[in-house]
């Protein structure tokens, strides 16, 4: 009896946290890089002339990548669309802030990237092996 109770709450918990874990994959698939302006604009001690110029290329960029995902095109296309994307981003950010700032921006965008690499293969693991992870993204 414990051993049905135990299956039904086992089967309960995998039906409900599948919409979750779909929700996330939908989220992470629609864009690829969700920046706070708050928490950027933070750690990055940007002034009150740098605010301005850095929200409205986080814009863009977020615009862009809205772009750059919405097509039905090849791996490699959206590679090379991405790549562009970033690139464009990387280019005006250098242009908005100062040296020591860009570097803590690239080390913001670095840390990410590898977050979600991590996220992918650990994603992939689970599905390999049968599994439904749930992740907090707090």
């Amino acid at each position: 009896m414990r051993k049905l109770s135990f299956l039904g709450l086992l089967v309960s918990l995998v039906l409900v946290s599948t919409p979750v874990v779909q929700s996330q994959e939908a989220a992470s698939k629609s864009m690829h890089y969700v920046i706070d302006f708050k928490r950027l604009s933070y750690y990055l001690e940007l002034d009150d002339c740098q605010k301005g110029e850095v929200y409205e290329i986080n814009s863009f960029f977020m615009e862009q990548q809205e772009a750059y995902l919405s097509g039905n095109m090849s791996p490699k296309v959206l590679e090379k669309n991405w790549n562009y994307v970033l690139y464009c981003n990387l280019k005006l950010m250098k242009a908005a802030l100062t040296e020591k700032q860009y570097a803590k921006y690239l080390r913001v965008l670095n840390l990410t990237e590898n977050n979600r690499m991590l996220a992918a293969s650990v994603e992939t693991a689970n599905k390999d092996a049968g599994l439904i992870v749930m992740v907090s993204n707090k």
